[in-house]
Parts: structure tokens; sequence; C-alpha cells
């Protein structure tokens, strides 16, 4: 089970690090390989640091401990007396005195052999210290030395013991300050802060390079999705050099390969959609002939009828594909965007009292240079998706800017699987839809290098935008 667990865990870690951006990989491996390299460092350095300290100072405790037994006569040792103040003992006391002085040690005492009988220049030194070390002075032979590992004492200072063997019964033992390893540890914390702050630069140098790779391929993204919307006016991002620039060459050559051959299709469709209008209009002329018979019953008047709507509804999505596959040329003028709005206000108003529907117009920018027949349909179909949108009582918003005019209204929205197919040719959602009319105006938008599309507020409220490009 703890297995499964963790391969199902290291499974989601690569899936997460693969579904996260090209940025995000990069400044994560920038700074989970800066930590360990950090923290490395700071640990090989520590160690290092320390091993080497410890060495030299227990050599120098050794040197000491051997050039302060060459001070002592050891035949003095045997004439002290365990609690008695002899002239011997005055000799050892005054002696290990002066030397703790002259060397400037924390304190240094013989003893002997079973540690019942311990003089030192400082109180302090008691058996059961001597005790913990007794593998380092059992080891020690006859007029050698050997020296204890680093230890904290009481007062939370670092200390070092130092022995030497006089004979079979006595010993030198000194105890040494070691305020280097105290040095030594605030220097490791200095080192961890320099690799905190080296760390930090290291992020942001990593979020720096990361912005610079990924900042192009967003861009080529961006491109990309747009040529896949059949946007082939929009242009290719500057600014990329490299191997990138290569990839963004190429998806010119794909756009100007897919424009030129949509453009085929759509000539090819035009001149089908010419065929069928000719014979269309003949059927309409001779079903019109037909209702002129006064011996015709209802029943086939009726007949007549439908065949004259069916053929009118044929006539108008032809017309509507003509004018997306061969929109007129744009001839742009100063449009006054309030009569604009009131005209096209004025086009739709049954239908906006029909379902009580409030216009609000936000006229900020008062003219616009734009083509004004074909701003006028852009505007007319816009409004006319939002009365079919909105419910009873609904509310629909025109506003003017100076980068362009934005529609929105308070419907049910567009759904995200619909966005990106709402521009495409035939695509709708409605049931007596052509799907045609987005198109168009999205065509009749590029004709005035202006640009129709869809956007989102901060509360995810579908908005039409058409943004004037120059």
């Amino acid at each position: 089970m703890h297995s499964t667990g963790l391969r199902e865990l290291n499974t989601r870690l690569i899936k997460y690090f693969f579904n996260i951006t090209i940025r995000a990989r990069i400044i994560l491996i920038f700074g989970i390989f800066t930590l360990v390299l950090v923290a490395a460092l700071a640990r090989i350095a520590y160690v290092t640091g320390k091993d080497i300290y410890q060495a030299q100072l227990r050599d120098q405790v050794r040197q000491v401990c051997a050039l302060l037994a060459a001070d002592f006569k050891t035949d003095y040792f045997n004439y002290i007396q365990a609690a008695t103040v002899s002239r011997a003992y005055r000799y050892i006391e005054k002696k290990l005195k002066k030397k703790q002085k002259e060397q400037e040690l924390s304190n240094i005492f013989i003893f002997n052999s079973d540690y019942t009988r311990i003089y030192a220049a400082k109180a302090g030194i008691g058996t059961e210290q001597l005790k913990i070390n007794r593998r380092e002075i059992r080891s020690i032979q006859p007029g050698e030395t050997a020296a204890s590992l680093p230890f904290k004492g009481l007062d939370d200072r670092w200390y070092l013991w130092g022995f030497y063997r006089f004979n079979d019964d006595w010993y030198l033992g000194i105890r040494e300050n070691a305020r280097r390893l105290a040095k030594l540890d605030e220097l490791t914390y200095t080192f961890l802060g320099i690799g905190f702050i080296g760390f930090v630069f290291v992020l942001l140098a990593a979020w720096l390079l990361s912005g610079a790779l990924s900042r192009p391929i967003e861009k080529l993204v961006g491109f990309s999705k747009s040529i896949g919307q059949g946007q082939f006016y929009e242009q290719a991002p500057r600014d990329i050099h490299g191997e990138l620039a290569v990839l963004a060459q190429a998806l010119v050559r794909m756009q100007k390969s897919l424009h030129q051959k949509q453009k085929e299709k759509e000539e090819m469709l035009a001149q089908i959609a010419h065929e069928i209008r000719n014979p269309l209009g003949g059927i309409e002329l001779l079903a019109g002939l037909l209702l002129e018979d006064n011996r015709l019953s209802e029943e086939q008047r009726s007949y007549i009828q439908k065949i004259q709507e069916e053929v009118q509804g044929l006539k108008t999505q032809i017309t509507d594909y003509l004018q997306y596959s061969r929109p007129m040329p744009a001839n742009p003028t100063e449009v006054n965007i309030a009569d604009l709005l009131n005209e096209a206000e004025q086009t739709l108003r049954s239908s906006l009292q029909r379902k009580n529907i409030y216009l609000e117009k936000r006229i900020n920018q008062s003219t616009l240079l734009f083509d004004r027949q074909h701003l006028l349909q852009i505007i007319v179909n816009l409004l006319s998706n939002s009365i079919d949108a909105v419910p009873e009582g609904g509310q629909i918003i025109i506003a003017s800017e100076a980068d362009g005019i934005y529609v929105q209204d308070n419907g049910r929205g567009i759904g995200i699987k619909n966005r990106e197919d709402i521009f495409q040719p035939f695509f709708t959602t409605k049931k007596d839809g052509a799907g045609l009319g987005l198109a168009i105006s999205r065509k009749l938008a590029e004709e005035n290098d202006a640009r129709l599309e869809l956007v989102t507020d901060k509360a995810q409220r579908t908005i039409f935008k058409l943004q004037i490009l120059t």
C-alpha cells in the first residue's frame, strides 16, 4: 500500500510538472537546484571547517599539555595527601594557577589514575567529568598526550579536554576554550543567509530568463490560435529571434496558404451560389404568376405561398453568403456614433419593445473612422443577437470608447465550448439561424482595419468588442 501511494504521488507530481507553463517549470527547476546546491554547500563548508578546526585545536591542546607537563616535577605528587595542605600541595597549587594564567586556559589540573585525587587551578573539575573521557585517558601511554572532542559546558560555551600521562599513577589535564566553534556556527548561519540571498537572485534571474523564453512562445501560440479561428489578417508577432523565428516564419507561410485556400473555396462557393440564385429567381417569378390565377383553391394558394417563402429564405441565405465571401470594399468616413446608434435602435425598435428590453447607450467617443454602412450592419447584428439572448425585461449596454465599441447584455452568456466557434461561418445555436451573422460582421470589421472579438470581464460576463486597430 505504501509503495502504491508513493507511485501515485510520483505520477501526480510528474503530471503537474508537465501541465504547468514553461515559465513556471524553469523557475521551479532553477529554484530546486539552487536550494539543494546552497544547502549542500553550507553543510559541506560547515563539516569541513569544523573537522579542520577540531584537528588543529586538538593538536594545539596536545602540544600545550606536553609543554606544561615538562615544568612539573612528579616527585612532589607522591607527597600530596588527600585533604591535607602541605608544602607539596602549595607548590602544585601555585604552579597550576600560574600556568593557567600564563596560557590563558579555562582550567588546568592533575589527577591520579583512579580519579580519587584531583588538584585544579580552579574549582569545578569532578570525578564524573573525568570518567566521561576515561577511554582517551586509559589509552595514553606515559609521556603521551590525548585530546577529547569539543563539548558544551554548563555556560553553553565550547570546550576541549587535553590530557598528558606522567607515569602509571598521575596525569595532567587542561580544559581549553574552543571559541572558534561558536564563530563557525555563526559563520554557517551567515553562509546560509548569503545562500538565501543568492537563491532569491537566482529565482529572479530564472523569472527573467523564463519570461524571455516563454513570451515569444506565448505570442506564437496566440498567433496560431488566431489562424485557427480564421483571422488571416492577424499580424505575426515581432521581436522573435533564433529557432522561434523559423517557427514564426513557418506560421506566416501557413497563414498565407490557408488564407489563399479559404479565398479559393469562398470564390468557388460564391459561383455556386450565383448559379443557384438565378433559377431561384425564376421559381419565385413563376410562383407569383401562379398566384394570379383566380381558379386556384385556398389549399393550392397556401402551397404556392409556402414555395415563395422557402425561395425567399434561400435567396436571403445566398445573399448573406455572397456578402461574406465578397464583402463590399470599405469606404471609411467620420461616423457620428450617436446618430448611428439611434438608427440601429430604430431598426430594432419592434424587437426591443416586444421583449421590453432597455437599451442603454454610453457614448464616450462621438465619432469613429469607419464605413458607415458596414458599422451599422455590425451594430444591428450584435444587438439582434443580444435581443435573442436576454430574457423579458432584459438590458443591453452599448458603449463607444476611444479604441472601439462594446456590446454587453444580461443574458445567459455564451458557453465556453462555443466561444471559439461563434465567428466561424455556418456555426449557430439557433434553430432558424444560418450562422453567418457574426462571420459577416467580423469580415466587415477586417475590411475597416478593425477586429471583432469576444472578451470577458472580471465577472466572467461576455462582451463583444469591436476594436479599432489603426
